[in-house]
This record gives structure tokens, sequence and C-alpha cells, in this order.
């Protein structure tokens, strides 16, 4: 044992000094060592230097240092910090380590004395075992024992709830998984439910219930747990409620912008919807449940308000029912003046209420919110003030509805008087109709919430359309003035802004009165047109002046989102606003006309949108129609998102399957091809038919090919192999500032990249591919290299700054490898059939015997025939011996030799032997070569 000098421990001693000062207070004033601070105090070097301070014999100090790091950093730190370090091999060789606490009074007592064992059990080791909150802690109940130290080190009141107050608190960074624990703050909200279990219960069940479906506005459930005698809910924390939010003096965040009034309402509405029928399958949501709910206490504290969405909280008093129970139930008191009138009788006696309370809650908030949208806080302040009445036997209140339950005639007056302010077109008009129907006093003739849902969603998409155009005009009467907006930047978001209107006019958006018939979910159009609004700000307070790209995204995503049946009425009002922009703008026009370019004297000029358009065309008429047909199938696709959406399905599949590919090797092809796309969309003006191409064949490739391995992988390699051949597109100058020849370089991009396509596409033509793929992916990977080396080659031209001779150059070796490959689409076909036709007529076997014996040396052979090998095989001496091998390096004679053995074998038996090839294989080449021959006049046989 090694021996040291009595208190001479200095490292030890300073790591106990460093647990002192790491040690936090919760706000119970209970001591506890965060997780952080422990890792950052005993690293492993400093294990080393306290492992070299104790007695403990040499063999026992060998691997020490990591065991300890490993397995026992926690059990070390709590002796050191006790001065029991001496007790750790004690310890270790009980297998009482880090994984065992809290360790119980036994185990602690059969290491040491029964004093010190209690002492530890009771009290010192909960310091270093603080509670972790997990991030999954909604899935399951969780009591915690009062022994245990919670992480919580900081809480005041945020607020009352029904049957609970709620707390913001603040908890140890590295002592939870809701979110990044290197985050200098960790703020949530608890609510904590005192007594009875049952309002605990029935809120825990609405939460885990509401939860499974993820609903953006409805407040999501991080955790439960009982501590001691308390139930406790925790939620993310929201610095802002509605009835704060109402009595603000500036507007909070976005709702600087009227546009985000509506989406949040609308947002909160589906929430209610959603609430009102629930509707849980086992596939999403792990059960099958149907059931019928309300909230029962909707008013503005219970209303979360975000940076621009409202969402709904607080589910202490709602209920959610199986769709075969009565949904009604008695109305329970909770203040606010949203009751409705069937909630109470006169004397404010509680009556069975349903459904239509929430209804009529949600009326109410929406006049609120609308009166603080047009007047700010002192609309609102001024609107309750004219709803204060005596409400029977003395009793003053601000509910919209008087003692006999009819709407009060201040509320109507209001709302006329709002009308009247702001006439349509606006759509305020529209928004206090809705709310006017919501606070209809009769529940049955109310409408539902799906119903006011729908409606707000079209107003909202309206507002957010209307509010974009505001932007776009803005933009377009300053951009002159921005002059560090570049020019493709500029002219970007002139072809935008005609694009983004013939998709808003498809949806009748231009139309105050017109209904908007959506198959998909509106909250997919809002969310686009508020981002999409985000980025125009940027460009319109000068924050992000090169926002054109991403923005032209965001419309296209907007295309991709319309019902296939409007896909026509867009693309026609996008053609003629394309003319009127061209017409009335003569920049835009002077640029279109500098592109204009066709270096063959031969050809008429056409612009280079014409150009693409050509090859596009081109490139399809030259697909095999089982191709034509399977890219069709696909809807959609006309950006990167879309490809990514795909890719990231096909990794789902493949990881359900257990068989992930490298589908990260195409990174390079995507990011370079959205590159390229954002380099011509301000030729192309966004032309689907254009962007489709570019698209979609990598879809329809990888969705092909993912039926074997070996496919796939050869078709992500051929990504990765052209997508290292094209350049970085995003280092290069706009096309509006590159020279003339350099527009003909981005067509020949494109016509390479379709080229691409097609080689690839040759394997897939073939229905028998996937039995035979080693057979028929050489030919086209062949193909492949050979456009890899085209695209270097325009790369490189680029780069240089395509100087004349080059281009002349690469120009006439395209047009003689245009006329070779004309040529050889002719010449091919016919060599092939001259090779069927041999193969399929009937030949005299004999001469051909015959020619190929007067081809070899005399005494060829000879050495075999006299090996014994060879005279036990063709004797058939040997009755185990049926083959015999001839082994021989690549041209060492292996087919003469076999050609000699026939020969020895026709002498000996007198007959001719006749190798047969089977005329299936032959049958099914000929047809398969033949089929896509445009000569097939010379191609009879």
């Amino acid at each position: 044992m090694t021996t040291m000098e009595p208190g001479i421990s200095p490292h030890i001693d300073k790591l106990r000094e460093d647990i002192e000062h790491g040690m936090v207070d919760n706000i119970y004033r209970r001591r506890f060592l965060p997780n952080n601070k422990l890792h950052e105090i005993l690293t492993l070097d400093a294990i080393k230097n306290a492992v070299k301070e104790l007695p403990f014999h040499e063999e026992d100090r060998i691997g020490l240092p990591n065991r300890i790091n490993n397995e026992g950093k926690r059990i070390f730190a709590m002796l050191i910090y006790n001065h029991w370090q001496h007790l750790f091999i004690k310890f270790l060789k009980r297998k009482l380590l880090d994984n065992r606490l809290p360790l119980s009074e036994d185990d602690a007592a059969a290491i040491t004395s029964l004093a010190i064992g209690r002492r530890l059990a009771r009290e010192t080791q909960w310091a270093f075992c603080p509670y972790e909150f997990q991030a999954n802690m909604y899935e399951n109940d969780e009591e915690i024992e009062e022994q245990m130290i919670l992480p919580i080190i900081g809480a005041e009141e945020a607020g009352n709830g029904a049957f609970g107050n709620v707390e913001k608190i603040t908890i140890s960074p590295s002592q939870q998984n809701f979110m990044d624990k290197k985050a200098a703050e960790v703020i949530i909200a608890r609510k904590m439910i005192s007594g009875d279990i049952h309002d605990f219960e029935k809120e825990k069940r609405n939460l885990r219930l509401l939860n499974q479906r993820r609903h953006p506005n409805i407040v999501p459930l991080l955790g439960f747990y009982t501590y001691g005698d308390k139930y406790n809910f925790l939620f993310p924390y929201f610095d802002m409620d509605l009835g704060r939010f109402l009595k603000a003096e500036s507007r909070h965040h976005e709702f600087q912008w009227d546009a985000t009034f509506y989406s949040a309402l609308t947002g909160l509405a589906s929430a209610l919807s959603e609430m009102h029928n629930l509707d849980l399958n086992e596939a999403d949501h792990d059960i099958d449940f149907k059931a019928i709910g309300y909230h029962h206490d909707l008013r503005p504290p219970n209303v979360l308000v975000s940076t621009d969405s409202f969402v709904l909280a607080d589910f202490g008093l709602g209920r959610l029912k199986g769709a075969e129970e009565l949904s009604q139930t008695e109305f329970k008191w909770n203040g606010g003046w949203y009751a409705a009138p069937e909630s109470h009788d006169m004397e404010r006696k509680p009556l069975p209420v349903g459904r239509p309370i929430d209804v009529w809650a949600f009326g109410c908030l929406v006049a609120e919110v609308i009166t603080y949208m047009l007047k700010g806080v002192v609309g609102v302040q001024e609107f309750s003030a004219r709803r204060l009445q005596e409400f029977g036997y003395a009793w003053h209140s601000h509910y919209f509805h008087n003692a006999q339950g009819s709407l009060k005639n201040e509320v109507v007056e209001w709302m006329k008087m709002l009308t009247k302010e702001n006439p349509s077109p606006d759509l305020i008009p529209q928004l206090i109709k809705i709310s006017l129907d919501a606070l209809e006093p009769n529940p049955k003739a109310r409408p539902p919430m799906a119903d006011l849902h729908r409606r707000l969603a079209d107003l909202s998409i309206k507002k957010h359309f209307g509010s974009i155009q505001d932007i776009f005009r803005e933009i377009q009467t300053t951009i002159g003035e921005q002059t560090s907006v570049g020019q493709n930047d500029q002219m970007l978001l002139k072809y935008a802004q005609p694009r983004f209107e013939a998709w808003g006019h498809a949806l009748d958006l231009n139309k105050c009165d017109a209904s908007i018939h959506l198959t998909d979910q509106p909250e997919k159009y809002i969310e686009v047109m508020k981002t999409l609004s985000g980025r125009l700000r940027k460009v319109s307070n000068k924050q992000d002046l090169e926002e054109g790209s991403k923005i032209v995204e965001e419309i296209d995503e907007l295309w991709n989102l319309l019902p296939t049946e409007l896909e026509p009425v867009a693309q026609e009002g996008w053609g003629l606003r394309q003319q009127t922009w061209r017409l009335h703008d003569a920049q835009a026009l002077s640029v279109q006309d500098s592109h204009r370019d066709r270096l063959d004297p031969s050809t008429p000029k056409t612009s280079l949108q014409t150009r693409f358009k050509e090859a596009a065309l081109y490139f399809k008429d030259s697909l095999p129609r089982s191709i034509q047909a399977k890219l069709d199938d696909i809807p959609g696709t006309t950006s990167v998102t879309d490809v990514y959406n795909f890719t990231e399905s096909i990794q789902e599949e493949q990881k359900r399957r257990e068989k992930l590919r490298h589908l990260s090797k195409i990174e390079i092809y995507l990011t370079r091809l959205h590159e390229y796309a954002t380099n011509i969309n301000f030729i192309i003006c966004g032309d689907s038919s254009i962007l489709t191409l570019i698209w979609r064949p990598i879809v329809l490739l990888l969705r092909e090919s993912k039926i074997r391995d070996d496919a796939f992988d050869s078709v992500v390699n051929a990504f990765a192999v052209i997508g290292q051949s094209l350049p970085d597109f995003k280092a290069l100058p706009p096309v509006a500032d590159l020279k003339t020849e350099s527009h003909e370089i981005t067509i020949w991009f494109f016509q390479d990249i379709l080229s691409f396509y097609r080689e690839a596409f040759q394997l897939f033509d073939n229905p028998s591919w996937g039995f035979d793929f080693n057979h028929w992916w050489p030919s086209c990977h062949a193909g492949i290299l050979t456009i890899e080396g085209r695209l270097e080659r325009l790369s490189v031209l680029l780069a240089a700054g395509v100087l004349e001779g080059a281009f002349k150059k690469e120009h006439e070796l395209r047009k003689g490898l245009m006329g070779y490959s004309q040529a050889q689409s002719v010449e091919n076909p016919l060599e092939l059939l001259s090779c069927i036709r041999t193969t399929l007529n009937p030949c005299d076997y004999d001469t051909t015997l015959e020619q190929l014996e007067d081809l070899r040396c005399d005494q060829t052979g000879a050495w075999l025939f006299e090996s014994q090998p060879y005279k036990d095989w063709e004797t058939g001496s040997q009755a185990d011996t049926q083959i015999l091998w001839l082994k021989g390096i690549p041209g060492a004679g292996r087919y003469m030799y076999l050609l000699r053995c026939l020969f020895n074998i026709l002498r000996a038996f007198g007959h001719r032997i006749y190798i047969k090839i089977p005329p299936l294989i032959v049958v099914l080449t000929f047809i398969q070569n033949i089929s896509n021959v445009d000569h097939r006049k010379d191609c009879s046989l």
C-alpha cells in the first residue's frame, strides 16, 4: 500500500473546494450538484491526480481512474465532498456505483458504519443525484420520491388556472431534456394542483389525448409528475396571454401587421374544432379513439400568445367524452365575461351545457380581438364599458348577453360601428359577421367550430394575399433606390410578383366575397405566406437584400399546393401577367432582349426561354412512352424541397427495413442543381414545365431503382459523379451579368443534364431490368461518363470566363457529336440487324467447323490428347469424372483446344455435334434492340 503524509492531498482538497462552489440551491433551499458542474469538475485528469493521493494498493489503482470516470463519478464526488474518499474501493468491490443511486440504507451501512450509512442514504447522496426531467415525461405517470431534489432554481407566480396555480419556473439546464442542455436558461410553466386527484386525472386525460395530435395551437404537454401531495403539469412558457395582450399599449411582435390577427384566430378556431371532434387512429396516434369535447373555460387568460399565434391552454374544466356519450354537462363558474346565455339562469344557477358554449365564447373573443386590432387598448376598454349593465338583483356585468339571454344591443351597435368604419372590400365586415354568427343566443342555431374555422381560413388566406401584394408594390416603388440590391435579385422580385398574383387569382383571392375551395389543410397555405411575408419585409426594410431566390421558392411552394383543377387557370393567368410584365417594364424588356442569341446564323433568333422549352420538348419526345407515363404520374416536384421530401420518405422506408443506403451522396448534385435552377430562374420565369424536368426525373430514378440495392447504389453514385462535374453556380455572377456566350452555356448545361437522365432511363425502359441489372447498366453508365466529360468541359469553360476561341471549339465539337450521334442512330440498328439475321438464319456448321480447323497449326493440342485426364474423360473409364477443366490465362488458346476436342469426338463417334443457342434469348435481344429503331423499313428479316 502506498503511504502518504497525513493531510497532504492538494488535488483532492481542490476537488472538494470546486464541488462546494459548484453546488446550487433549489427553490426549497436544498443544495445539489448539477450534471454539467459534475463533469466540468471531475475530468479524467483531475480523477487521475486524485487517485494518486489515495491510500490504495497498487493493484487496486490499475484502471481505476477510467472506472471512476465511466461508472462512478457521482459516488466519487460524494465521498470526496464528505471526506470519505478512502471508502471508494469498498463501493467498487460491492459494485455500488452510479447506476445503483440512490442507495438504500442497508447497502450504505454494509460498507461503513451504521451511522455513516444512514447519513449517506438519508441526506448526503441526494445532492449528487438530483432529478433529471426527461423529454418523454408526458408518456407515463412519474411519482418522484420526496427525498429527491428537484432541480428547480427559480419560481414566480404566472397566473391561476382551473383547480391550480401556474408558475414560471427555471430549471438547471443540465437537469432537463426539454431543450438544449447548453442553454443559458431554461424556463417552462408549471401548473400545480393540490388536493383532489380527480381534477388532476381528468386534466391529464384531456392533455394526453389532445397531445397526440401535436396541434400547433394547443399548448403541448411536456410532462406531468407527482411530488409529495402536489400534482404537477409542465408546459412551454409563454410570456404573454390574451388578457395582457388586449391591455398592451403596443402590438405584440408580429401582430403589428393585421394579417397576423387573422391567421392567429384561424389557428385558435382550428384548435377548438379539433377538441370538439377529436379523431385519433392507431396508425398515427397508437389508439383508435373518437371523442366529442369542449373547453368550457375559453377566456383571454387561457389563450397564450406566441410571436404570431394564439395557443389554447388550461383544460381543467374541459371534457372529452366518447362519441356515443351525451355531450352536455353542468356549467361551472370560472370567471370572466364570456359565459353563454344558456350557462345559467337569472339567479346564476348553473345549467346543463354543451359545445356551443365554446362557440359563444369564441365569438366574444373575436369581437374583442377585432376591437383591439382597429382601436387598440382604448377601444377594448370602451367596448367593455358599454357592455356594463345590471344583470338581475342589482348585480352588474360585462357579459355579451343581457339577463333575458339576448345579445346586448350595445354589442350589436359596436359591431355596426366597426363595419361602417371599415366597409368592403375590406375583410373586416366578414370577420365581424363570423363573430356575430357565433354570438347567436340560441345554442342550437350557432354554427359549429369547424364551419367557423373554414370561414376564418378563407379570410386569413385572402388577408395574407393582400398584405403580400402591398409589400410587393412597396418594394417595386423603392427598388430602384436600393442600389445594394443585385440586378439578379431585382429581376427575381419583378418576376415573383406577377407569378404570386397569378396564383392568388386562380384561387379568387382578389374577390372579397368569393369562397375558397381547398382540398388540403388551409394552414399549409397560411404558413407559407407568413414565411413569404417575412422574407419580403426583410427586403423592404433593407435587412436582407439577397432574398430573391428564396422568395421565388416560397411562391413555387404555393403553386405546388394548388388543387390540380386550378393549375390550368393559374398557368393561363401567369402567361398573361408575364406579357404585361415584359411590355410595361422597360428594364426587364431590355435585359430579356440582351439574352436573345443564336450563334448559328441559319437559325432564326429566339429567346433563351424558348430555347429551354425546345430542349425540354425534345427531351420528352425522345423518352420511351413507358418513361413518359411514369414521369407524368409523379405529382408536383418543381423544387429541391420536393426532392428532399421524397428522399426523406425513402430513408424512413430503408430505416424500417434496416437497409440504409448512402443517400447523402446525392447532396452535391442536389445542391449544384438547386444553384443552377436559381441562376436560370430569371430566364425561364419559373416555367413549371422546365423545372419539372430538372427535378422530377430524380424522384423517378430513385423510386424505380430502390427495388434493388445494387441498382439504387449505382444510380446514387451516378448522381454523385454528375454533381462533382457541375460548377459552383452560386459563386458565379447572375445570368443577367454574364456575356452572351455564357447564356448559350446555360442551355448546354440544361441539355446535358437532360441527357444524363435519358441515359439513366434506358435501364428502366426494359421490363426485365430487375432480373438482369448487371447486363444492362454498364452501357448506361458508359453514356453517363461521356456526359460527365461534357459537363466538366463546360464547367472549365464557364470558370475561365468563356474565351471566344474555346467557346467556338466547344460549339463545333457539340455539332460534330450531334452529327455523329445521328449517324450512329441509323447505322447501329442496321449493324445489329445484320448480327441478328446471322444468328437467326440456319447455317452450315460443318463448313464453319472446317474453316476453324484450317486456322489451327498442326499438332496443336496433341499434348492434351495424350494426357491421362483427357483419356479418362474421353473414354468414360472414370464414372465420377464428368467434367474436364481447361484452365489458362486469357489468350492462352482455350477455345482452340475446345475446338480440337470437338473434332476428336466427331471422329470417334462418327456424327455431328451441334451447339445450340437458345432461340428465346436471340428473339428477346432482337425485339429489345429493334423496338426503338426509327428506320424500321430497313430492318425486315
